[in-house]
């Protein structure tokens, strides 16, 4: 399947930047996992709900809708699994955790770093600098930050500063927008206006 977004491309910065030659089309599942969402924002956004809870109820499924193997359904040893949970990386000679490293055949493509919806991911600078520290330092050219309602799509070949802005480096965002799903993926290459 092909979203216009493909995140398996060993050319991802190329896909993400070059104009899709296809329309984007919104997998019924993430359009499900909208309508959950909208059905109880207030929950989801408010302070207990936290980070464990979104990635497992929203964020896990958005990503298994998009094809990653998330849970491991195909029984893959730890090494040859498509995600990985808590990777290490060296930032600036301390361990740092991504939430989510995506990899194809051993070798990462991407990390996304999850963050709980009361967190703002468009104006926040410290969640996009968290990420694009980890990104930067394991050499990745492209990394993911969401909270569902957000997903923010980050060009990490550059070195983040701390007191960078949330729009440096950010390629694009999608808000969670469920009554017309295709603004909500308005800022995709190749999506349909």
């Amino acid at each position: 399947m092909n979203f216009g977004l493909n995140l398996k491309s060993p050319k991802v910065m190329e896909d993400i930047t070059e104009p899709a030659t296809e329309k984007l089309v919104v997998p019924e599942r993430i359009l499900e996992l909208v309508d959950r969402f909208e059905s109880d924002i207030d929950k989801y956004r408010s302070i207990p709900y936290n980070e464990e809870d979104i990635k497992n109820a929203f964020i896990n499924p958005l990503f298994e809708a998009l094809g990653w193997d998330v849970g491991n359904k195909t029984n893959k040893p730890p090494d040859l699994r498509e995600v990985k949970f808590e990777d290490s990386v060296d930032v600036q000679g301390r361990i740092k955790n991504p939430d989510y490293s995506f990899r194809l055949d051993r070798a990462r493509k991407f990390f996304a770093e999850a963050k709980k919806p009361a967190v703002d991911i468009e104006g926040g600078m410290n969640p996009a600098f968290q990420l694009r520290s980890y990104a930067w330092s394991a050499n990745l050219p492209v990394s993911i930050l969401t909270d569902f309602e957000e997903f923010a799509v980050y060009d990490c070949r550059s070195q983040p500063f701390k007191f960078d802005k949330p729009t440096n480096s950010r390629l694009f965002i999608v808000k969670r927008r469920r009554r017309t799903p295709q603004q909500s993926w308005r800022g995709i290459p190749g999506a349909a206006a």
